[in-house]
């Protein structure tokens, strides 16, 4: 017997109701429910194998658009993945459509350069035998070029080596041979209308056939992307060209005496003869042709033809003038003067540039060409800086180059000022700002900081002198005195002054000059690719150029700020000199002099002792009245007013006793000094007088405080004073 059957024997009978009703439900509830997941996995099946046959037709249907449409056209990648989207999501086939994309586009572009390729080759076959006009077939082919040009560009170099091969063939096969058969008729044309002569112009302006030849050249030249960076003459222009480049060849690249390395202004005046001879004819009959073409210039045209020879003429000049710096200095003055009459004259600039940087810029944009240019003006310059230096008047005050107004220069920096302005002149047509920067810190800094440099030791050469004077007093070595002393002394050092001051202010001037902030605002953009002979120059000058783009400034702030520095040395040993003229003088006056008299002085009357410093400071004060700016002589003046006051104050004053007729003499004194030098009657001028009124009075110190009129003397030197006074 079974176990099972066992414990049914045993525990039927026993097991209640109730519990076998609940295990019969429980038993019910879970048949149902296996019921019911049953139909659920049949349905998810079903589901799925939908959801299969689905992405199968989606598949189909993508398929089936990309096999008609592809092929014909070229489908961004944005157009493919808008294709894609709907495979993207719930999708077993999403990934492995994903994976084929890039195959399938590279595929289409190769299919489209190819066929664009064949109908280019197609083209070429039927001009060659004739079937269908050359001119037609170029004007059907033009949409497939321009997709060409698209796939020329893609990042997949087998797509763009195809395309640039099918450029190629167009360019070569087609417009090539077009332009060549039009050309032969248009050089035609213009032979049998006698071009260039003058009467040429007349007949060509009225020619149809003339007209419709520059129309058709005009329209199959290439589009303007595809020319090189300098664009290259157009067609009908280098026609027109031709026998006018001949004529030119003849006179100036050949045995005739017209062509001379020391007259390269012939061949530029001769090529302004021929562009003023035909701008009539261009700018009438040719522009309104080339007008229908967009926004280009016959005129420019044809001077952009007639270029190439003279760049070929230059280039076999310059060899045979670099070593000659006169011939070299000509040679590129007369090229930038030429560029120049081009700009100004025609407003030349070449199609599709913004700038150009002139017949001279291609010259000298061989380096060592331009090397050689630099180094010859350098040579040329610094030779006449020594000349200018070593001149006998070099350093001779000029009275006459400046308005009286103004503080007067020396001859040498006048001239120097020419010399400087004269290499501006010479380098400034240049458009490229490295080469501009170049002859400024190779050039004018370095001769600018020369002659500072030839300042400074001649104010380190006086201070000495000055020091060595007092050798005598030891007993020993020569006498500077009157060297460094009186209106000498003076001279010697206005003559730095003068020079200093007068290369600072053109400093200054030309800091704000355009061209110079130009080359600043050119160089701020490019700090980082300036080479090393740029920053070497720098390095060894006081050139001030900027580290940054946004940084503010002049070229010439730190050359300014060195001048100013040593003007203002300059001037403190001008004050030094005048004090010391001015106390030198004064000795017999305040040594001999007596303040206790007998007798009141007769109104206006001096001391007799007063005459000689007053004749000799009078002396050295006009002269620099006359040497200064009124605006730089005041503080001068003020400087030497507050000087002579506090001598008179401690030598005078604080050294004798006074009785009112000694006060009244010296009121007398002081009155003369101030008007015999033309002193102004400030603080320093009305504490002595206010000064000589204290000795002169009977009050006291309360009474004298108080008094209005002494109000610039404070109490301690109002008491000091009347110790001095003696009744």
């Amino acid at each position: 017997m079974s176990v099972a059957q066992y414990l049914d024997d045993t525990f039927a009978d026993k097991i209640p109701h109730s519990i076998q009703s609940l295990l019969e439900s429980e038993s019910a509830r879970l048949r149902q429910r296996n019921e019911s997941l049953s139909a659920e996995m049949a349905q998810e099946r079903q589901m799925a194998a939908d959801a299969h046959e689905q992405a199968i037709s989606q598949l189909q249907s993508f398929y089936d658009t990309v096999k008609t449409s592809v092929f014909q056209s070229v489908p961004s990648d944005r157009d493919l993945r808008s294709h894609l989207t709907p495979l993207s999501h719930d999708s077993v086939f999403a990934d492995s459509t994903k994976s084929q994309f890039a195959a399938l586009q590279t595929l289409a572009k190769a299919y489209q350069v190819l066929s664009r390729t064949r109908k280019v080759l197609v083209a070429e076959q039927k001009i060659a035998d004739g079937s269908k006009n050359g001119l037609d077939l170029y004007n059907e082919l033009l949409p497939d070029e321009k997709a060409l040009k698209v796939f020329a560009g893609s990042s997949v170099p087998i797509i763009a080596a195809l395309a640039n091969q099918g450029l190629e063939k167009f360019d070569k096969s087609i417009r090539a041979k077009l332009q060549t058969d039009y050309a032969q008729q248009l050089r035609r044309c213009l032979e049998q209308a006698n071009w260039p002569k003058q009467e040429s112009k007349a007949t060509l302006s009225s020619d149809p056939e003339f007209a419709r030849l520059v129309q058709t050249l005009m329209s199959i030249e290439p589009p303007i992307e595809m020319a090189d960076k300098e664009p290259s003459p157009l067609v009908v222009f280098d026609l027109l060209a031709e026998p006018l480049n001949v004529r030119f060849q003849f006179h100036f690249e050949g045995s005739r005496d017209t062509n001379r390395d020391d007259r390269p202004e012939w061949a530029f005046n001769h090529f302004l003869s021929v562009i003023d001879e035909n701008y009539d004819f261009l700018a009438g009959s040719v522009q309104a042709i080339l007008s229908r073409f967009g926004n280009r210039s016959a005129v420019h045209e044809l001077i952009s033809a007639l270029l190439p020879p003279v760049r070929r003429k230059l280039r076999s000049m310059f060899p045979n003038v670099m070593h000659s710096p006169p011939l070299l200095s000509h040679l590129i003055y007369e090229t930038t003067t030429f560029d120049d009459q081009l700009s100004e004259r025609y407003y030349f600039t070449p199609y599709g540039r913004d700038t150009w940087r002139g017949v001279a810029g291609d010259l000298l944009s061989n380096s060592s060409w331009f090397e050689a240019w630099l180094n010859s003006e350098k040579v040329a310059s610094f030779e006449r800086y020594t000349e200018i230096i070593e001149s006998k008047d070099a350093f001779n005050i000029d009275w006459e180059s400046v308005e009286q107004s103004e503080t007067k220069p020396t001859k040498s920096a006048i001239n120097l000022k020419d010399l400087i302005e004269g290499v501006t002149e010479r380098y400034s047509p240049l458009r490229s700002a490295y080469q501009r920067l170049r002859f400024l810190l190779n050039i004018q800094i370095e001769l600018l900081d020369k002659y500072y440099s030839r300042l400074k030791d001649s104010i380190d050469a006086f201070d000495s002198m000055a020091s060595s004077s007092l050798v005598r007093s030891i007993g020993g070595g020569p006498d500077t005195t009157s060297v460094v002393t009186g209106l000498n002394g003076l001279e010697r050092l206005c003559r730095i002054y003068g020079s200093l001051d007068y290369i600072s202010q053109a400093l200054q001037a030309w800091g704000q000059d355009l061209f110079f902030l130009e080359i600043w605002e050119d160089i701020s953009k490019r700090t980082s690719r300036l080479d090393s002979k740029v920053r070497q120059a720098v390095s060894d000058t006081s050139a001030n150029v900027p580290t940054s783009e946004s940084q503010e400034g002049t070229l010439f702030d730190e050359t300014v700020a060195s001048y100013e520095a040593l003007k203002k040395r300059v001037q403190l040993t001008i004050n030094s000199v005048l004090k010391k003229e001015m106390r030198s003088s004064m000795q017999d006056y305040v040594r001999s002099s007596q303040w206790k008299l007998d007798q009141a002085p007769a109104s206006g009357q001096v001391s007799s002792r007063l005459a000689h410093p007053v004749k000799t400071l009078s002396a050295d004060l006009s002269f620099l009245a006359k040497f200064y700016s009124p605006i730089d002589f005041v503080p001068v003046c003020r400087q030497f007013t507050s000087d002579i006051s506090r001598y008179l104050w401690d030598y005078v004053l604080n050294a004798n006793q006074f009785n009112a007729f000694g006060a009244m003499q010296l009121s007398n004194d002081i009155s003369e000094v101030w008007t015999s030098l033309n002193l102004p009657r400030d603080k320093s001028y009305r504490r002595l007088d206010q000064a000589s009124t204290v000795l002169n009075q009977d009050g006291d110190l309360q009474s004298l405080q108080e008094d209005p009129a002494i109000s610039d003397l404070n109490t301690n030197e109002i008491y000091g004073l009347l110790q001095r006074r003696q009744r």
